[in-house]
């Protein structure tokens, strides 16, 4: 069963960056406002406070408070290029397999499933993201690197903080190298393949998220 600062924390953390919620970049954080809002106590938001500043979403100003962190567009550029290194790196040792796990291979194959569906049936978005979050991190964990995992973790976390960059993307074609083209190199335990299929589906997928700005 989760706490009251995981189901608070995973909350704010998908308000961030969406523009419904007003938990953009740049916007300060206030203690009160947030407690009302997620009918907590300040106990709770300042330990989350806490842990969200550890993981890079956002940033105590001196004397001015805390902040939704802001990426410059360098920053959000050098990010997805390290996390495409990073991601293929996992993929290809994920796609190694020690040990070829088909079990874990399966479970990977059902969070795809669970994936695609949610795209055929055009979910929301934030339905969509929570899907594409657990895929990857599936992979993080198949990989058996816990440090690699921790890092790729904080690098995905910074996807929300690029919603406020998102312009129409319907006209955008959508990325050229998909999670099933990453699942298929995993499944058939070919580690060059893999890594390359993940590289290219980061910096496809911030192309397009972006609406090619990056």
């Amino acid at each position: 069963m989760k706490t009251a600062i995981q189901r608070i924390l995973e909350r704010i953390i998908r308000d961030i960056g969406n523009p419904h919620s007003g938990l953009l970049p740049g916007v300060q954080l206030v203690e009160r406002a947030l407690t009302e809002k997620y009918k907590t106590n300040r106990t709770t938001i300042r330990t989350v406070f806490f842990i969200l500043e550890d993981k890079g979403l956002i940033t105590n100003i001196p004397n001015r408070g805390k902040f939704v962190r802001r990426l410059s567009e360098r920053e959000l550029r050098e990010s997805y290029e390290l996390r495409a290194v990073l991601e293929g790196f996992a993929a290809r040792l994920a796609a190694s397999g020690i040990n070829k796990n088909t079990s874990l291979a399966s479970g990977l194959e059902h969070l795809l499933a669970e994936l695609e569906q949610a795209e055929k049936e055009k979910d929301d978005d934030a339905a969509i993201e929570e899907k594409d979050y657990k895929f990857h991190q599936y992979i993080q964990q198949m990989c058996g690197n816990s440090k690699l995992s921790e890092f790729l973790e904080r690098s995905q976390l910074q996807f929300y903080l690029i919603r406020v960059f998102r312009t129409n993307t319907k006209d955008i074609p959508r990325q050229t190298v998909s999670h099933r083209d990453i699942f298929d190199a995993i499944r058939k335990w070919n580690p060059d393949k893999a890594e390359l299929m993940a590289r290219q589906h980061v910096m496809n997928n911030i192309a397009h998220k972006t609406g090619g700005m990056l």
